[in-house]
């Protein structure tokens, strides 16, 4: 299990923000579990999220990490 920080892959942190921009109203408060379902649903990525983490934080199986990596690095 890899933790990742979101914010450090600058293309992906841009491309999450604007969909959940467009996708939820801005004054709707955005919970760890929607990251996780919309990870899956937009990237195909599982991810663990913890609600005490860092903003941008989550943790991914080597698998899922590779996958992201090779795509968003």
């Amino acid at each position: 299990m890899k933790r990742v920080n979101l914010i450090t892959y600058p293309e992906f942190w841009l491309d999450i923000t604007d969909r959940i921009r467009t996708t939820v109203d801005p004054s709707t408060a955005v919970g760890s579990h929607h990251i996780k379902l919309w990870m899956q649903e937009w990237y195909g990525i599982n991810v663990y999220v913890m609600p005490m983490n860092q903003l941008g934080e989550v943790y991914m199986l080597d698998e899922d990490y590779t996958m992201f990596a090779l795509r968003w690095a």
